[in-house]
C-alpha cells in the first residue's frame, strides 16, 4: 500500500468517526431537547428566549453538517461549519471553566458517552478541531491540485 493510498484511507476513517460523532450527538440530543436546554441553561451565555431554538435547532445542525462530512457532500464547507460549531463549543466550556460554573457538558444528551465532564468535553472539542482543520485542508488542497491537473 502506498503512502498515498493509507492518507486517502485515514482521511476516510477521520470523516466517518468526526461525522459519525457529530450525527451520534444531534440525534442524542433531539430525543431529549428538554435536557439540552438545561445544558445550554448551564453555560450562562445565551439569553433564555433564545435557549429554545438554540436546542432545537443545533441538533438538526449538528446531523446534516455530520451527514455531509461523512458522505463527503461539499465537505469542506461541512469540515468549516462544524470547525466554527467546535470552536464555538471550546470557547463556551472555557469560559464555563474559567468562571468555576457547573455546567452539563451536554454534548452527547443524557447518553454518558466520554463522561460528561468540561475538561473531558474541552479535550475533545480540542482534538475534533484538529481533525477537522486536517480535513479542510486536505479538500482545499485537494481542490487545488485538481484545478491545476484541469488547465
Amino acid at each position: 500500500m502506498t503512502e498515498r493510498t493509507r492518507v486517502k484511507w485515514l482521511e476516510r476513517i477521520v470523516r466517518w468517526v468526526v461525522g459519525g460523532l457529530f450525527v451520534m450527538a444531534g440525534v442524542l440530543k433531539m430525543r431529549d431537547p428538554e435536557a439540552f436546554a438545561e445544558s445550554i441553561i448551564s453555560y450562562e451565555l445565551v439569553s433564555l428566549w433564545l435557549v429554545n431554538p438554540v436546542a432545537i435547532g443545533l441538533p438538526a445542525v449538528e446531523v446534516v453538517l455530520g451527514g455531509m462530512l461523512v458522505m463527503r457532500w461539499r465537505g469542506r464547507a461541512a469540515a468549516f461549519g462544524l470547525g466554527v460549531m467546535t470552536l464555538v463549543f471550546t470557547l463556551a466550556i472555557s469560559q464555563g471553566l474559567v468562571r468555576g460554573l457547573d455546567m452539563d457538558c451536554g454534548c452527547f444528551g443524557e447518553a454518558d458517552l466520554l463522561g460528561k465532564s468540561p475538561w473531558t468535553a474541552l479535550i475533545r472539542d480540542i482534538v475534533l478541531l484538529v481533525a477537522l482543520g486536517w480535513l479542510w485542508l486536505r479538500d482545499y488542497t485537494n481542490h487545488k491540485l485538481e484545478h491545476v491537473e484541469n488547465l
